[in-house]
């Protein structure tokens, strides 16, 4: 047995323990008592957040991830108004 299935096996292992522990159809009512999901603007909108991001150009396994430079497409970073800071 190689490393994947190896993987793909101990994973359904582990899918069959989970399904044994917390049926599909308790699942499926704590889903529903939860009710709808929040919109995801309107919850990043709903505090003040900052973000940073990151361009990955090349992996250690895959190499150059993009064969073109990244900064012909790369816009400067826009600012946006101050925001006071969170509180809990």
């Amino acid at each position: 047995m190689n490393i994947l299935e190896e993987i793909v096996a101990n994973k359904r292992n582990e899918v069959t323990a989970f399904k044994t522990a917390r049926p599909m159809s308790e699942l499926e009512s704590a889903a529903r008592r939860r009710g709808r999901a929040q919109d995801f603007v309107a919850a990043l909108h709903s505090v003040p957040i900052g973000l940073i991001a990151e361009v990955k150009r090349r992996s250690p396994s895959a190499g150059t991830i993009r064969g073109r430079s990244m900064r012909s497409r790369s816009r400067r970073p826009t600012r946006t108004p101050a925001r006071r800071p969170f509180r809990s």
